[in-house]
């Protein structure tokens, strides 16, 4: 098999080359053992293009630094910060459109100012319903709580 010798042992991103695997049409398959454990078969040309660094680990891991990325918490998380800077959520024209802003920087900070939903009926609201989705002006409230909360008819300017 070509080129089999010169890659075993070397680092591509997390991967390191193990063996030789087989010839896949013209491509080289390679058994490369990754920093998490993990084994994975990956192409010569993924390996030198670096299209492939890792067993999926990595991706995972910058997509999900909290790992949280399944949880209501984080669903809330998205769903407020799309409303308020995405022209294209059906909910923008009642959020970011007058002009509430999500001001959380990340995910760990939305976090540590709600903490986790306390119970499964539960949704995120904000305190002052004119205010932003911001530190101190964001909690987990009930359907009768939030429906308290929204805005009177004279304050919609529709």
């Amino acid at each position: 098999m070509p080129h089999a010798k010169e890659l075993t042992g070397q680092r591509f991103g997390r991967l390191v080359v193990a063996w030789p695997v087989g010839i896949l049409g013209r491509r080289i398959k390679w058994m490369c053992f990754c920093d998490c454990g993990r084994f994975v078969a990956v192409s010569l040309s993924n390996l030198s293009t670096k299209h492939v660094q890792s067993c999926g680990c990595l991706r995972k891991e910058l997509c999900t630094k909290h790992g949280a990325h399944k949880s209501v918490e984080y669903k809330a998380y998205t769903a407020a910060k799309y409303r308020c800077e995405n022209p294209k959520d059906g909910n923008y024209r009642n959020y970011g459109a007058r002009g509430i802003q999500f001001r959380f920087k990340s995910f760990t900070e939305f976090l540590l100012a709600v903490g986790p939903r306390p119970q499964s009926h539960l949704s995120i609201d904000r305190i002052n319903n004119n205010g932003h989705y911001e530190p101190g002006n964001v909690r987990w409230a009930t359907y009768s709580e939030q429906n308290r909360n929204k805005r009177r008819k004279n304050e919609w300017g529709n």
